[in-house]
């Protein structure tokens, strides 16, 4: 069975199950060619909510970490949700990527490459060229 499939625009998806792990949960990992990593860690049961688009305005819990060491960077849990819109630009390129396409209740892990986080700049508690993982949790989707 072929687990990998080249898309149209040279990403390659991964398509895998995880361990059992006392019952039967399925993840959905696509790996993309630029280094970006999607897992689906929850998904909205019913399926029939809307999908989050370019344009959308989202709002969304998240825990940010550095991939090297775990360390806690950044976290939602200490303050309001996060509000903005999709693929406007306002947040890293690899949010606007990697929650495209997601419902309310779904929750992801996506692990960026640098150069769709903060690249060689960095940030405040995040090194210059440091892969971040962020748990995101879809709260609301307004159109």
């Amino acid at each position: 069975m072929k687990t990998t499939v080249e898309l149209d625009n040279g990403a390659e998806v991964n398509l895998q199950k995880t361990v059992d792990i006392g019952a039967e949960v399925n993840v959905r990992v696509r790996k993309f060619s630029n280094g970006l990593v999607i897992e689906d860690l929850e998904l909205n049961p019913e399926r029939v909510s809307i999908l989050a688009t370019p344009g959308s305005t989202v709002l969304i819990s998240y825990v940010g970490q550095l991939k090297c060491n775990g360390l806690v960077f950044e976290s939602s849990f200490s303050k309001p949700p996060f509000l903005f819109k999709l693929g406007a630009g306002e947040v890293i390129k690899g949010w606007d990527i990697g929650i495209n396409g997601m419902r309310i209740g779904d929750k992801r892990r996506l692990t960026i490459p640098p150069s769709l986080a903060y690249g060689s700049k960095g940030r405040e508690n995040v090194p210059p060229d440091s892969w971040v993982v962020f748990e995101i949790k879809m709260l609301k989707i307004l159109h």
